[in-house]
């Protein structure tokens, strides 16, 4: 082997080799001053009474109480702006859903969020209200608490922001991450103020997640911020929420849920604002990611491209659907005949039970193997614990549905080819071949050989990111 002047040779010693791992969902959010409750997914609202009772009496009055809910808190009825006040009357107190589609306020959290009392729904979103006087009490919901998170979540400094980042990346390089595709609360005109502060050594693009009002969804906001300092940063793309989750019950079936028939769900936006959707974003020349993850809305998104005129090849546009959880036999085939790509979150497969019990036995949910079957464009994101290695694990074992789960190879290159696809940049990352981008990751174990339950507690051992070694492990 010849090797230039200069060069440094490292001996890998049979280690396995992959492209970085290309994050293709994720929602990182910088926390503004306050105090952040421990996150305990067991938890029940009874017991997060005692949680924000303790925070409340070591912290200053005025002092942010916030943190991630429970399923079980999440989908409370009685948690809500009442019994927050009279656990917390002197600091405002806001409850993040598991799944950022359910939030609860406090009154003081509302003043401090310029939320009012007469506030009409924006679209898109609602607010629960006490008959009969249509007093707001506290439960906000899908782009109702868009705003409100968006000013909660810019109330973090650039600083606390570009130190948040910089634990990001050192993580990500720790688990040969080289690149993300973040959707953040933080408006992305203050988010990269913060990349440019933190200057990250990984690749980071920025999508935007606008808010809606009473009036409209607001298209324009943050439409030109401007280059960011680092040629690694950049900053396309938009994201629509079509429909909630299964966890709170807002994905939209087009059914009743098997364990509550009364509901089934909820449409966010007409088929009619969808296609403004698209129309904008064949105009602005960006990639639209629309999240839909019920059967109905799903449905809803396939009629839409199915009827735009003219016909458009939705695949060379960079159309994404995000989650796709209720996908049916017959919608995989027209979603792949339009070019759909799906960007999907096996690490949510490890709530089995909560599929099991929402969707109920007999059909299809939390589709994977099934997308690969049908010849469709996927990639992996994480939307939730950062490790791709328990992203990988959950997208072989599919713990929710294993006849779904897939094979090491195909999970691999959908974190990481699939994934630039989900960028438009197939042909310069995703891959170790000649031409290619040097983002790469020396991993600890064998990846396609260790036993499953070993998968998780992989790490990379040496982390390239264009050509230039990023991190390496002090154990080699």
């Amino acid at each position: 082997m010849q090797v230039r002047p200069g060069a440094r040779v490292v001996e890998l010693a049979g280690r396995t080799v992959i492209p970085g791992f290309n994050d293709a969902h994720m929602h990182h959010t910088p926390d503004p001053t306050g105090v952040r409750l421990p996150i305990d997914h067991s938890l029940s609202w009874d017991e997060a009474h005692a949680r924000i009772a303790e925070a409340c009496a070591a912290a200053p009055p005025g002092t942010w109480i916030f943190g991630t809910m429970s399923e079980a808190v999440t989908n409370a009825r009685d948690a809500t702006r009442t019994v927050l006040d009279r656990i917390a009357p002197k600091h405002p107190v806001i409850l993040l859903g598991i799944t950022n589609h359910t939030n609860v306020v406090n009154t003081e959290a509302m003043r401090r969020l310029g939320i009012d009392d007469r506030a009409p729904d924006p679209v898109g979103g609602w607010f629960e209200r006490v008959p009969p006087y249509g007093r707001l009490n506290g439960r906000i919901h899908e782009y109702a608490q868009w705003a409100p998170q968006r000013c909660f979540a810019s109330m973090a400094s650039v600083e606390e922001g570009a130190a948040s980042l910089r634990t990001l990346g050192a993580e990500c390089l720790r688990l040969g991450i080289t690149t993300l595709q973040n959707m953040s609360w933080t408006p992305v005109r203050r988010y990269v103020q913060m990349l440019d502060a933190a200057a990250l050594p990984i690749r980071v693009r920025v999508i935007r997640f606008p808010p809606s009002g009473p009036a409209g969804r607001l298209v324009h906001e943050d439409i030109d911020v401007g280059a960011p300092a680092s040629p690694l940063v950049t900053v396309e793309g938009t994201k629509w929420i079509l429909d909630g989750t299964w966890v709170e019950r807002g994905a939209a079936l087009g059914r009743g849920y098997a364990d509550a028939p009364w509901q089934t769900g909820r449409e966010n936006f007409s088929r009619a604002e969808i296609m403004q959707m698209l129309a904008e974003s064949l105009r602005s020349g960006e990639h639209l990611l629309l999240h839909a993850i019920g059967t109905a809305t799903i449905e809803s998104v396939l009629c839409c491209l199915e009827a735009f005129e003219p016909p458009v090849d939705w695949k060379q546009s960079g159309f994404r659907l995000e989650h796709g959880d209720g996908f049916t036999d017959v919608q995989m085939p027209r979603a792949r005949r339009l070019g759909v790509l799906v960007v999907q979150n096996p690490s949510h497969f490890v709530l089995a039970g909560q599929y099991a019990s929402r969707f109920g036995t007999g059909t299809r949910y939390a589709s994977f193997g099934s997308l690969f079957a049908n010849g469709m464009d996927v990639a992996i994101g994480s939307d939730g614990p950062l490790n791709p290695f328990l992203g990988i694990w959950a997208a072989t074992t599919h713990p929710a549905n294993p006849e779904e789960a897939v094979d090491r190879e195909t999970a691999v290159a959908a974190y990481t080819w699939g994934s630039a696809v989900a960028e438009g940049l197939q042909a310069e990352k995703g891959r170790l071949a000649p031409g290619y981008l040097a983002d790469l990751a020396v991993l600890s174990a064998d990846i396609f050989s260790v036993p499953a339950e070993r998968l998780p507690g992989i790490e990379s051992q040496l982390t390239m990111v264009d050509g230039r070694i990023a991190y390496e492990s002090p154990v080699r």
